[in-house]
């Protein structure tokens, strides 16, 4: 029995690529070991969403050279493989690997895509290199991510059963690589979601996560829509809560009055909304498809009707051009809209966006402040203070 390693770092959604892989190959008839040292071909999923991610993705594949056997395979995939190929040569030069891309990777290692949900990940995989990131890597939770989130009514673990939406997404964000990994959108067919998690057995589960690069455009390229998938997927009976990671503000206002109505059936628990900038100035560089006062008009709206709907939400800190004055509006953004996690990256240019071009850049001193800044105020926030206090 063939012996292989499957690791990942970065989003959620790559972690759960990492952990389809693993279920597909375990049924492909390899045995899932837990050290490179020991296998026979290594699988890591890579991420170049951010100058952060993609610097962390060198680290760890240095580290998995190093540690790997001389005989092992190492076939490096996820984001960084397409978003910038030619730093994994040139820092890993003279080393021996193969670049294999998300879509060709089982046609390549001949297995058969027979799984596309994951009934739990372990604490190992959602941890990942994110139990020892600091404050400004990406995300607020300082050091272990489960203890945090469990006191604000999320538990990662067992209890919760992850299904794919979609891949890709209809927007053109003048700072995003991970469109150019992704793709346009591509939406699994409504059936194929319900057979799945009809497989699983509603009865079994007890918190759905829906993941997508952006779950509110799913169905928009086969003639459907979130709300449509929704009401089926509710149709099919169960208790279970369901989550979205992630669902972009543009759909929720769209669709806000036909979410009441799922709303109401107290079966939603959180909701990831990234809004990315209080400032409308900021937002048209962008390229988000919104203006910030309907984000908040129905983002209140939402808190006050909905009080148990949990929201999360992302900003980014330094994008080009932002000013003090732009920033403060991001600050005033999350003053009205009570918000339970919120996660924030230091922008980075990324290879071949728009916004790598844009001018002027800000400070490294001046994102920093700003940074601070951002802690104190969700510091003091109801709900969030919780989270950070007691971790």
């Amino acid at each position: 029995m063939k012996k292989v390693f499957v690791t990942a770092s970065g989003c959620t959604n790559n972690k759960m690529n990492s952990s389809v892989m693993k279920e597909n190959l375990e049924k492909s008839g390899w045995k899932l070991v837990e050290s490179c040292k020991e296998a026979e071909l290594i699988i890591y999923f890579s991420c170049g969403a951010t100058k952060s991610t993609e610097d962390r993705s060198i680290i760890q594949l240095t580290n998995i050279l190093n540690e790997k056997n001389n005989n092992s395979r190492l076939i490096i995939t996820g984001c960084l493989e397409k978003i910038n190929k030619e730093l994994i040569k040139e820092k890993l030069k003279n080393e021996d690997y193969e670049l294999i891309s998300n879509e060709k990777l089982y046609e390549h290692l001949s297995v058969n895509k027979n799984i596309e949900y994951v009934n739990s990940f372990s604490e190992k995989d959602l941890n990942g290199s994110s139990k020892n990131s600091r404050i400004g890597d990406g995300v607020l939770e300082e050091s272990n991510l489960f203890g945090l989130w469990n006191k604000n009514g999320f538990n990662h673990s067992s209890e919760y059963t992850y299904v794919k939406l979609c891949s890709g997404c209809l927007g053109n964000c003048s700072y995003c690589a991970i469109r150019f990994s992704q793709g346009a959108l591509k939406s699994r067919k409504t059936d194929e979601i319900l057979n799945e998690i009809s497989q699983i057995g509603v009865d079994k589960i007890k918190h759905l996560m829906l993941i997508g690069s952006d779950c509110g455009c799913y169905g928009q390229d086969i003639n459907s829509n979130i709300i449509q998938l929704m009401n089926k997927i509710l149709n099919l009976g169960g208790n279970f809560k369901i989550s979205f990671l992630y669902i972009s503000p543009q759909w929720i206002i769209k669709y806000y009055d036909d979410f009441t109505k799922i709303f109401n059936t107290d079966r939603i628990l959180y909701m990831n909304i990234p809004i990315q900038s209080g400032s409308n100035k900021v937002l048209a560089k962008m390229k988000r498809k919104y203006q910030i006062e309907d984000v908040k008009q129905y983002l209140k709206k939402l808190n006050h009707d909905y009080p148990k709907v949990l929201l999360g939400t992302g900003v980014i800190l330094g994008f080009p051009t932002e000013t003090k004055e732009d920033f403060d509006q991001t600050i005033d953004l999350l003053k009205n809209i009570m918000f339970n996690t919120v996660t924030y990256h230091i922008y980075s240019d990324r290879p071949n966006t728009e916004a790598s071009k844009m001018q002027p850049k800000i400070s490294l001193d001046e994102i920093k402040r700003r940074e601070s800044l951002l802690c104190e105020q969700i510091s003091a926030q109801s709900g969030l203070a919780k989270l950070l206090s007691n971790g």
